[in-house]
């Protein structure tokens, strides 16, 4: 498991402005396309996968008119 939390770790600081623009500029509709798919793939609620898909655009400080905002 710290071996996958470390490889995500690497992508992230690797590939932090691809990231963000992908979080702040592809359409939303692509991205709840793959929200979707990731679900369903990971057998995981799509509220999980938003979750910490908005925790990532946080940590990367992306805003999207708000859509990234509060996590509670």
């Amino acid at each position: 498991m710290l071996d996958v939390l470390g490889l995500v770790l690497d992508v992230i600081a690797q590939h932090h402005a691809q990231l963000a623009h992908v979080l702040e500029e592809a359409p939303l509709q692509l991205v709840c396309k793959v929200v979707a798919e990731v679900a369903a793939k990971r057998h995981r609620e799509t509220t999980d996968i938003w979750k910490n898909l908005r925790r990532l655009a946080q940590t990367l400080n992306a805003t999207r008119s708000g859509l990234w905002g509060d996590l509670s």
